[in-house]
């Protein structure tokens, strides 16, 4: 057992992770996804190590935080950013060797909820508000992870429901948690001061488009930065690609971001 631990943590380069009683939170230094550490052997990518943290166990780094909000471009990283995060933490849990260099404090309780595929049922949707209310009001030291939780309701709602979950999640210092959302401007405008004071927004943005026109990220969070979603980087590399009315719809949906509306005489 040991002997296969032992191979397991040197294909991919695992190290023993290291407990913090003097904190909360964790800290990852050099976290590559064990999925992409696996393509990488193959030669098939070159995966990039990411730095991320929660809670105080970076003394003078940064205040102490028990909400992370996690902004970004889409195709940026952000739910492999937390799927990483999540593996070095499950795996420093059970005793492993982890990702990267990792000090965590041990939870109690880690919940992870997965993107939902499409807006949830009347049902479900109770399901998941009632989940959050019993874990938020819970005495245990829980650690949560969810991408992009707005799913579970209609957009013009999403952000006042998010809001009011944040709102009591943050009324206790034993729940720590890493959200990726969309809607951060939105939710923080529903959040009061002192509930900000918790919370910190990190982003993951694309800076523009190579030659080959893919998008330039840095695959590393930019910790209290709001990172814009940027949709116009990825119409703009749609309209230089395709068929040629394909172009054309993508060069006018790209035209509306500058102000214009090149449908209004159609």
């Amino acid at each position: 057992f040991f002997y296969g631990v032992g191979l397991f943590a040197n294909v991919y380069e695992l190290s023993i992770p290291k407990i913090n009683m003097e904190a909360r939170g964790f800290y990852g230094n050099g976290l590559i996804n064990l999925e992409l550490a696996e393509a990488q052997h193959k030669n098939e990518l070159e995966a990039v190590p990411i730095d991320y943290h929660i809670g105080n166990l970076v003394p003078n780094l940064f205040p102490t935080s028990y909400l992370n909000l996690l902004t970004g471009s889409n195709s940026g990283g952000k739910t492999i950013c937390l799927l990483t995060t999540i593996q070095a933490i499950f795996l420093a849990q059970m005793g492993f060797p982890s990702l990267g260099q990792f000090e965590f404090y041990p939870f109690e309780e880690i919940y992870f909820f997965k993107k939902s595929s499409g807006q949830l049922s009347a049902g479900a949707f109770e399901t998941t508000l009632l989940q959050f209310v019993q874990l938020s009001n819970s005495n245990k030291l829980k650690m949560v992870f969810a991408d992009e939780l707005e799913a579970i309701t209609e957009p013009n709602a999403a952000a006042k429901v998010m809001a009011g979950i944040f709102d009591l999640f943050l009324t206790r210092t034993n729940n720590y948690g890493i959200f990726v959302t969309h809607l951060v401007e939105m939710i923080r405008k529903e959040l009061s001061e002192s509930q900000r004071k918790n919370l910190r927004i990190d982003g993951i943005e694309a800076s523009g488009l190579d030659d080959q026109l893919n998008l330039i990220i840095d695959r590393n969070p930019r910790i209290n930065y709001i990172a814009k979603s940027t949709p116009e980087l990825i119409l703009k590399r749609l309209s230089q690609m395709g068929k040629k009315d394909q172009q054309i719809f993508f060069q006018g949906l790209l035209e509306r971001f500058n102000g214009s509306n090149p449908f209004s005489s159609i």
